[in-house]
C-alpha cells in the first residue's frame, strides 16, 4: 500500500510538470495571432445599425465585411475611420478649409474675407463648443494640404450678435500675401478650438492702425495705412484729409470759404441741402467702431433723425491697407422730400491742383487735363484717377463706382480752379443716384502709377471680387473609409469605425393657383429636403384684386399666408387665391387733407365693412364725399361688393397780411397778395435806414429773426420795430423840481462809450440835495459813461442848514417841529414838540436843546443844528397776536410780557391747503420766522391765503409735500427721494426714459396748477454730461397735450422745448448752451399765448433760450422730470436729477427754507447738538444737551419735544422747532429789594 501510495504521488508530480510545461509553450500562441477589437459607432445616435462580419476578436491583417442598414427616414452616407490626417498644429481639433480665387484678375496682397459660424460648423460635426477667440489661426496649403504659410495675416470680426457658446459667427478677413495670378485659387485652413486650453492671441503686424485727433479743430478719426494717412471727421462721417507718404494733402479740407477749403472732401454724398451729412466739418451725425485691425478697420455713420423721417443717413468706411470702401447704407426717406445722393472726390491732388499739369484718366480710356471738363455715363466700368506726374515717380488718387449704371458721371474744377470736382451720379448740381439704390459701395485709395495700363491692376485688385468659398468643418480624427456598403476593411490593429447616415431627401413642389395671381416662397428654399426638415411657407398677392384664400394637398390646409410643414415625403402643395375688389380713394385737393381706411386696403374680399374717414390738413376743412359715396360726415362704414372710387373733398379758407415799420426803417415781403391759402410761406424782410438797427417783429408775430419765413395760418398783421445803431439813451429827471440839469454834451442819444457831465443848477432859494439812478453822490457836478441806456434823478430841496432830530431809544416816542421844513435859514427858531409812544415817558433833550418840558426851541446855527429827545420804556410791553385765514402762529419764547429790547421769533404755520402770506400790524413783513424787537406795545397779524397752484417748495422735509401728487414712474426703475434739502430723481442705465406722446415714460412729480399766467423756476443741483441725459419742467393740459421745458445733453449742452398734442410734437427752442455754468437755474414764463424759456447760472442773471408764441394750452398740472434716451447701439446712460426747490414765482419771493432742526433758548444758557446741526440728515438720531448758564437752571425743553432732563434724543423725520428754557432763581431775589425801593 505504501509502495502505491509512492508511486502515485510521483505520477501526480510527473502530469503536474508536463501540464505546466504545456501552458508555458502555448501562452506565447496568443500574442503571436495578435487578437484586436473593433469598435462600431453610429452617427447621429438612432439613424441606422452597423455590423461586423465576422465578430471579434481579429488577427492582424484580417479582412472585416461592415454592414450598415439604416432606419426609417435615414439612407448610408459613409464610413469614417478615426485616424489622423495631416494636421499643422495637434494643440488644434478643429479646422475649415476656405479658398480664394482671382476670379479671372491677378491680384496682389489682395484682402479676403469669409463669413463663418463655428458654431454651426461644430453642429456640422455632431458637437459643440464654447470658442475661444484667441485660438483661430490660418495657415496656407497646397492642393495636397502640405502647409505653406504657417503665418497668416488675418483679424476676426465678431458678428454684432456675436455669443462664443450659441453663435460664435463672425467674419475672417486675411491678407493674400504676394501674387496671385488671374485664374488661381489659393486654399487655407481656418483653425479653432474651444475655450479652457491657454491659446493666446495671434501676433499680427498692424497694417492699418486707428487713433483719434483733431483736424482743422474739428474731431475726426485717424487711420494709418500703407498708402497714407486718412483724416475721417467723427460728427459728419467725411474725408478730410489723405496725406500721402510725403505728407502731400489729397483733399486739404479746412473751414476756408468755399472752393478754398469748406467745399472740399470725400464723399460729399448728400449735396448742399444736408451739410455736414457724410461731408468734413461739424455736424450732428453719431459714429461707432465696429471692427479695429490689425489689416482692417470698420467705421459706422448714422444721421439724426428729423421729425417725419422714415430712414436716415447711414454709412460705413472699411478702411485696408491700400484702399477704403466706402458704403452708402440707408439715404435719407421723408414722406415730404426725396434725398438722392451722389459719390464726389472734391479735392488737391498732389497737395494743390495744378490744372495745367494734373491730368484725369477715365475707365473708358478718356484722358483729360485736369482744368477741363468732362460729362456723360461711363459705359460698362465706372471709375476714374486724378494724377500728380509732379509727385514722386507719379502718384495718382483713384475712385470707383463699384455698381456701373446709367447715370451721369462729370469732371470739373471750381472757378478758381483750385479744387477738383469729379462725380458719379452728378450732372451739373443735381444728384442722380436715388435713395432706393442702397447699399451702393464706392471705393478710392492712392498708387504710385499714372499710366492707365499700369493703373488697372491696381484698380481691379481694390474693387473686384474674389471668388471665395467654406467648406466642410473637420475635427483633428476623421478619415474617410468611404461610401461603399458593405465596405471590406483589414485589421492592422485597435480601430474604431463610424457608420454615418444622412436623413432621406425630399422634394416640395407648390402650385398657384389660378396661375399668375401670387407667389409662393420657401424657406429655405432648396431643390430638396431632409427627412423631418421643417420649411416655411409665404403666399404673397401678385394681382391686384386677389387675396390669399388657403393652402392644399399633401395634408397642409389653413388659411394664413404663413404656414411651416415639416418634410416627411415628396410634397405637392397648391396656393389659392381669390379675387378682390378695391376701394380707390382720393383727397380733392390733394394738400387737403387725407383718407384712411379701416382696415386697411385698398383690397378687399367681398361682403367687407370698411370704416372711411376724412382728415383734413391744417388750414383746410372736410366738406363732403363725392364718387361712390355722398354725405358731409366725415366718418362713414361702407360694404364693399364692388370696385369702388371715393373722393373726399376739402376747403381751404383764405387768410389776410400786413405788415409796417414803427419808423426808422421799411419793410417789404414776398409774395404780395390780397388774400393767402393756409399753410402759404410768406417771407417778410425789415431795412433799417442808416444808423439803426432791425429790433424785432412784434404783433400777431414776435421774433428777432430777419427775415421771417413762417407759413400763414390766420390774418396776420406784423410791425418792424428799429433801434439806433451802437446809440443808448440818457434820461435825466429831477423829481419835486427845485432845478436843473445841464447835459454835456447834449442828449439824450449818446455813442457807446460816451462820458457825459452832468451839472445841477439850482433854483432860487433851492440847494442840490443828491444824484440817484444811474449816479450817485452829493457833488453837483457827475460823470456817466454809457455803456447802456442810463437813467439820472437829480435830488434838489430849499436852501439852508439841516435840523438832525435824533430819538433815543427808537420807537421810544416821536419829535414834531414847527415850522416843519428840511432846510433852515441860519438864525431860524424852530419849536420841537416830544411825544411819547404809549407807555413810554419823555426823559429830557439834549445837543443843541436842552430842557425836560415836552416842548422846547432851538436856533438853528451856521452849521445847522443836532438835537436828541430821550425816552424811558415802560418796565413790560405785551404782544398780541391774531391769523386771518387757515393758520396758526407759534411764539418763541411766549409770555404774557416782554422786557424792553427782548427778542421773540414768531412762527407761521399754514393750515391744509394754505399759504402764509405776511406780517401785518404793528411789523410789516413776508419774513418767515419772523424775529421782533420788543420796544412798544405790538399788535401783529398773520395772512394765511389759498395760493394759486402750484406751490413753491424747498424740499426741506424728509418725505414729499402732500402737495405733489404721488411720483410717476412708468417703467417701474426709477427711484424718488426726498433727503431734508433736495429732491433726488434717478433714472438707471439702459432702457429709454423720455416725454413724447406715444412713450412718456420720464419718472417725474407732479401738482395740480391753475389756468393763469405764470413763472415756474427750478434750481438744479445737478448737470447733464451724458449724450440724452435731461432734466426739465413739464407744463400738462391732459396726458396727451403738454409742453416740456428742459436742459440735455446732445452733443454739448442745450436749452430744448416741445409742445405735444396727441402724438404729434414740435420742436419750439433747440439752443447750444456754451457754458456748462449757466444752467444752474431753469426759468418758464407763460403770458397769455406767449411761452418763455430762461436759464440762468445764479438766478440773478438771466439767458434767454427762447420763445415761442400762439401756442394754447389749458394747464392742469405742472411738475419736475429726469429722463435719458439710449442710442442705437449704447444704452441710455444713469442720471440723477438733484433738485434744491420749485417756486411760483407767481406768489411771490421764495419762502425760507426750513432747518432739520431749529433750536430757541429762552434764558442764560446754551444747547450742544450730536451729531451737529449742519450735519444732520433725514433718519438720523440727534441727542440734545441742555447747558445752563453761569448762576442758571435747566427748566424744560418744549416744541417738537417735551421734557425735563437735561439730555433728550429723537429722530429726525422732518424739520422740528425745539425750546430750550433756563431758570435763574438768584436773580428773582436780588431784583426783589429794587422792586421795594422804588
Amino acid at each position: 500500500m505504501k509502495k502505491k501510495t509512492w508511486l502515485r504521488s510521483i505520477l501526480a508530480f510527473c502530469l503536474m510538470a508536463i501540464t505546466m510545461l504545456v501552458f508555458a509553450a502555448a501562452r506565447p500562441l496568443a500574442a503571436e495571432t495578435n487578437a484586436f477589437s473593433l469598435t462600431l459607432n453610429v452617427d447621429p445616435p438612432g439613424s441606422g445599425t452597423a455590423t461586423a462580419d465576422p465578430g471579434p476578436p481579429y488577427s492582424q491583417n484580417q479582412t472585416v465585411s461592415l454592414m450598415a442598414t439604416a432606419n426609417s427616414g435615414y439612407v448610408f452616407d459613409r464610413w469614417v475611420l478615426a485616424d489622423d490626417t495631416k494636421w499643422w498644429d495637434a494643440g488644434w481639433d478643429y479646422r475649415v478649409e476656405v479658398t480664394a480665387g482671382a476670379s479671372g484678375y491677378a491680384r496682389k496682397n489682395k484682402p479676403a474675407e469669409f463669413d463663418l459660424n463655428f458654431t454651426q460648423l461644430w453642429t456640422s460635426l455632431g458637437t459643440s463648443g464654447v470658442l475661444d477667440p484667441n485660438s483661430i489661426r490660418v495657415v496656407e496649403v497646397d492642393s495636397n494640404d502640405n502647409v505653406i504659410d504657417a503665418d497668416v495675416p488675418f483679424q476676426f470680426d465678431k458678428a454684432s450678435d456675436f455669443n462664443a457658446a450659441t453663435k460664435a459667427a463672425g467674419t475672417v478677413v486675411l491678407i493674400m500675401e504676394g501674387n496671385t495670378g488671374a485664374g488661381a485659387t489659393r486654399t487655407y485652413h481656418v483653425y479653432f478650438d474651444v475655450t479652457g486650453k491657454g491659446f493666446s492671441a495671434p501676433n499680427v503686424t498692424p497694417q492699418v492702425t486707428l487713433s483719434e485727433q483733431a483736424d482743422e479743430g474739428v474731431g475726426a478719426f485717424k487711420l494709418q495705412t500703407s498708402t497714407g494717412t486718412i483724416f475721417i471727421h467723427k460728427s459728419s462721417a467725411g474725408v478730410s484729409g489723405y496725406e500721402d507718404v510725403n505728407g502731400n494733402d489729397w483733399i486739404s479740407w479746412s473751414e476756408a470759404t468755399g472752393a478754398h477749403g469748406a467745399f472740399r472732401g470725400i464723399p460729399n454724398a448728400t449735396g448742399g441741402s444736408n451739410e455736414a451729412v457724410f461731408h468734413p466739418g461739424k455736424g450732428q451725425m453719431t459714429s461707432t467702431v465696429l471692427n479695429q485691425g490689425p489689416i482692417k478697420v470698420t467705421l459706422h455713420f448714422l444721421g439724426k433723425k428729423a421729425s417725419g423721417d422714415s430712414q436716415r443717413w447711414e454709412g460705413t468706411y472699411e478702411i485696408y491697407p491700400d484702399y477704403t470702401v466706402f458704403t452708402m447704407v440707408k439715404a435719407r426717406v421723408s414722406p415730404a422730400l426725396q434725398y438722392p445722393f451722389w459719390f464726389l472726390y472734391e479735392g488737391t491732388p498732389g497737395g494743390q491742383l495744378n490744372p495745367t499739369v494734373d491730368f484725369v484718366v477715365f475707365s473708358n480710356g478718356e484722358q483729360i487735363n485736369a482744368g477741363q471738363t468732362r460729362d456723360g455715363d461711363l459705359p460698362d466700368e465706372e471709375w476714374a484717377y486724378v494724377a500728380d506726374p509732379t509727385v514722386g515717380t507719379g502718384r495718382s488718387i483713384f475712385l470707383i463706382n463699384n455698381q456701373d449704371d446709367t447715370k451721369n458721371d462729370t469732371y470739373f474744377t471750381d472757378g478758381a480752379k483750385v479744387m477738383t470736382i469729379l462725380g458719379f451720379g452728378r450732372q451739373g448740381s443735381t444728384l442722380l443716384l436715388p435713395n432706393n439704390t442702397t447699399p451702393r459701395e464706392f471705393t478710392f485709395g492712392l498708387m504710385d502709377e499714372t499710366l492707365i495700363d499700369n493703373a488697372k491692376p491696381i484698380i481691379y485688385n481694390a474693387y473686384r471680387v474674389l471668388n471665395t468659398n467654406v467648406g466642410s468643418a473637420e475635427a483633428r480624427s476623421g478619415a474617410s473609409l468611404g461610401t461603399q456598403n458593405p465596405v471590406q476593411f483589414t485589421i492592422t490593429g485597435e480601430h474604431t469605425v463610424t457608420a454615418q447616415f444622412k436623413p432621406v431627401q425630399y422634394t416640395v413642389n407648390v402650385t398657384i393657383s389660378p396661375p399668375g395671381t401670387g407667389t409662393v416662397t420657401k424657406s429655405p428654399d432648396k431643390p430638396t429636403y431632409s427627412h423631418g426638415e421643417q420649411v416655411t411657407l409665404t403666399a404673397t398677392v401678385i394681382t391686384p384684386g386677389y387675396n390669399f384664400a388657403g393652402w392644399s394637398g399633401s395634408g397642409v390646409s389653413g388659411t394664413e399666408s404663413q404656414k411651416t410643414v415639416t418634410v416627411t415625403q415628396n410634397m405637392n402643395i397648391t396656393a389659392t387665391f381669390a379675387q378682390n375688389f378695391t376701394v380707390t380713394t382720393s383727397a380733392n385737393p390733394a394738400a387737403g387733407g387725407t383718407v384712411n381706411l379701416n382696415p386697411p386696403g385698398p383690397s378687399y374680399a367681398p361682403g367687407t365693412e370698411v370704416t372711411i374717414t376724412a382728415v383734413a390738413n391744417s388750414g383746410y376743412t372736410f366738406t363732403e364725399w363725392s364718387g361712390d359715396l355722398s354725405g358731409s360726415n366725415p366718418s362713414e362704414t361702407i360694404t364693399v361688393n364692388g370696385n369702388m372710387n371715393i373722393v373726399a373733398n376739402f376747403g381751404q379758407p383764405q387768410f389776410t397780411f400786413s405788415a409796417t415799420s414803427a419808423g426808422n426803417g421799411t419793410v417789404d415781403w414776398t409774395p404780395k397778395k390780397a388774400s393767402y391759402a393756409a399753410g402759404e410761406v410768406i417771407e417778410v424782410t425789415a431795412t433799417p435806414d442808416s444808423g439803426f438797427a432791425f429790433s424785432s417783429w412784434t404783433g400777431d408775430l414776435a421774433s428777432t429773426v430777419n427775415p421771417l419765413t413762417f407759413p400763414i395760418n390766420g390774418n396776420t398783421s406784423v410791425v418792424a420795430n428799429f433801434v439806433a445803431s451802437q446809440l443808448y439813451t440818457l434820461s435825466v429827471s429831477v423829481p419835486g423840481g427845485g432845478g436843473t440839469v445841464t447835459q454835456n454834451p447834449p442828449g439824450p442819444n449818446y455813442p457807446s462809450g460816451t462820458t457825459v457831465t452832468l451839472t445841477a443848477v439850482p433854483n432860487a432859494g433851492k440847494k442840490f440835495v443828491q444824484w440817484g439812478g444811474d449816479a450817485s453822490g452829493t457833488n453837483p457836478s457827475t460823470q456817466v459813461t454809457m455803456t447802456g441806456n442810463k437813467a439820472v434823478t437829480a435830488t434838489f430841496d430849499d436852501d439852508g442848514e439841516p435840523l438832525t432830530i435824533t430819538i433815543a431809544p427808537s420807537g421810544g416816542g416821536t419829535v414834531t417841529k414847527s415850522p416843519n421844513q428840511n432846510f433852515y435859514l441860519p438864525g431860524t427858531v424852530v419849536t420841537l414838540t416830544a411825544a411819547p409812544t404809549a407807555g413810554w415817558t419823555f426823559v429830557n433833550w439834549s445837543g443843541d436843546a436842552s430842557g425836560t418840558n415836552l416842548t422846547t426851541t432851538v436856533t438853528i446855527g451856521a452849521d445847522g443844528a443836532d438835537v436828541t429827545a430821550t425816552f424811558s420804556p415802560p418796565s413790560t410791553f405785551t404782544l398780541t397776536t391774531s391769523v386771518v385765514g387757515n393758520g396758526t402762529i407759534k411764539i418763541s419764547p411766549e409770555k404774557p410780557e416782554y422786557t424792553f429790547g427782548e427778542k421773540v421769533k414768531l412762527t407761521a404755520e399754514p393750515g391744509s391747503g394754505a399759504a402764509f402770506a405776511g406780517w401785518s400790524g404793528s411789523l410789516t413783513s413776508t419774513a418767515n420766522p419772523l424775529s421782533v424787537t420788543m420796544n412798544s406795545n405790538m399788535n401783529i397779524v398773520a395772512t394765511f391765503t389759498v395760493p394759486a397752484a402750484p406751490v413753491s417748495d424747498h424740499f426741506d422735509t424728509c418725505s414729499l409735500n402732500a402737495v405733489w401728487e404721488s411720483p410717476i414712474n412708468p417703467t417701474g426703475d426709477a427711484t424718488f427721494k426726498v433727503d431734508g434739502s433736495h429732491l433726488r430723481i434717478t433714472v438707471p442705465e439702459g432702457a429709454t426714459h423720455n416725454l413724447w406722446g406715444d412713450n412718456k415714460d420720464a419718472p417725474r412729480v407732479m401738482q395740480a396748477a391753475d389756468n393763469v399766467d405764470f413763472q415756474y423756476v427750478v434750481k438744479f443741483d445737478s448737470t447733464v454730461t451724458q449724450t440724452a441725459q435731461m432734466q426739465g419742467i413739464i407744463v400738462e393740459g391732459d396726458a396727451q397735450n403738454f409742453a416740456r421745458f428742459e436742459i440735455q445733453y446732445n452733443n454739448g449742452l442745450k436749452a430744448y422745448a416741445a409742445t405735444i398734442e396727441g402724438t404729434k410734437s414740435k420742436t419750439r427752442i433747440a439752443v447750444d448752451i456754451v457754458n456748462p455754468a449757466d444752467v444752474a437755474y431753469l426759468r418758464v414764463t407763460r403770458t397769455g399765448e406767449i411761452w418763455k424759456m430762461e436759464y440762468s447760472g445764479n438766478g440773478a442773471t438771466w439767458i434767454e433760450a427762447g420763445s415761442f408764441n400762439k401756442y394754447t394750452l389749458n394747464v392742469t398740472k405742472a411738475g419736475i422730470f429726469a429722463g435719458n434716451v439710449q442710442g442705437k447701439n449704447s444704452p441710455a446712460p444713469a442720471h440723477t436729477a438733484v433738485v434744491d426747490y420749485f417756486h411760483n414765482a407767481t406768489l411771490g419771493p421764495m419762502p425760507a427754507e426750513r432747518p432739520l432742526l431749529d433750536i430757541t433758548i429762552v434764558g442764560s444758557g446754551s444747547v450742544t447738538a450730536n451729531p451737529p446741526i449742519g450735519q444732520l440728515t433725514c433718519g438720523a438720531n440727534v441727542t440734545l444737551t441742555a447747558n445752563p448758564g453761569l448762576g442758571a437752571t435747566f427748566s424744560n425743553w418744549s416744541g417738537a419735544v417735551t421734557g425735563t432732563q437735561p439730555t433728550i434724543s429723537f429722530l429726525i423725520n422732518g424739520p422740528k422747532q425745539v425750546t430750550a428754557t433756563f431758570s435763574d432763581g438768584g436773580m428773582q431775589y436780588s431784583l426783589l429789594p429794587i422792586i421795594i425801593k422804588k
